[in-house]
This record gives C-alpha cells, structure tokens and sequence, in this order.
C-alpha cells in the first residue's frame, strides 16, 4: 500500500514512476514467490483440509472488506 501511495502522484511519463513500478513489480514476485515456495507448503503439511478452507474463507471476507474501503478511501 505504502508504494501505491507513493506512485500515485507521479506522473507516469517520468522516470521516477517506471521506477517506482520496476521496485513494486519486484515486491510483488518476491512476495508471490515466498508465499508459492514456503508459506503455501506449510500450510498444507500443517493444517487439515478442513483448516485450509476455513482460512481460505477468513482471507477472502478480510480481502473484501479491504477492497471496500480502499475504494471508499478513492471517493
């Protein structure tokens, strides 16, 4: 959120903007990356699939309520 907020000023012809999207492009495959080779086999070799799929429903009502308001904090 904090490098959104950062970019969202920029004017997207400078180049301190494709920058700035280069370093949130990188986050985002090192996040991806740890979450697919470390934190997703975790979770499988530690909680039962009935776990897994109450987690797996607390995440997407979390994600929705955040979408809510970061599109409420746009208006």
């Amino acid at each position: 959120m904090q490098m959104l907020d950062e970019i969202k000023p920029l004017n997207p012809s400078e180049s301190e903007f494709k920058a700035k999207i280069e370093q949130l492009r990188t986050a985002v495959r090192t996040h991806i990356n740890q979450e697919e080779n470390d934190i997703f086999p975790k979770l499988r070799d530690n909680f039962s699939h009935e776990q897994q799929k109450q987690m797996a429903t607390e995440f997407k009502t979390a994600k929705s309520k955040l979408q809510e308001q970061m599109a409420a904090s746009l208006t």
